[in-house]
């Protein structure tokens, strides 16, 4: 059955699947009757798992746009170097904030309490 997955994928010329190395993932859902295959250009073929007939071909984007945001879309430095300790940044800088926030309300309800 995976040789007339491979063969599917490669009837598709936007997908551009030579072998087996062209392809990225497969994702198989057998509850439905589809199988997905990803290649390694982010098109995706579904195909009917039984029968290896294409149901849809598509361009997805998802996985750029997640590359781009997680910062392996640039380099393993831009990743770790810079992505990394912006986020550690932002967490150290997001409980700040909150603490700034809630400090004066606790002093005012501290104060409240001491005058009764």
């Amino acid at each position: 059955m995976l040789k007339s997955y491979l063969d599917a994928a490669k009837s598709v010329p936007e997908a551009e699947v030579k072998s087996w190395d062209d392809i990225d993932r497969i994702d198989i859902r057998p509850d439905k009757g589809i199988a997905k295959i990803r290649s390694n250009n982010h098109w995706e073929i579904q195909i009917d798992s039984k029968t290896a007939e294409v149901f849809s071909v598509k361009y997805r984007r998802s996985d750029i746009i997640e590359s781009v945001h997680d910062g392996s879309f640039f380099t393993d430095y831009v990743k770790f170097g810079w992505f990394l300790p912006t986020g550690i940044l932002l967490i150290v800088v997001s409980i700040s904030g909150i603490y700034m926030f809630l400090l004066p309300l606790m002093l005012r309800n501290k104060r409240g309490r001491l005058k009764k």
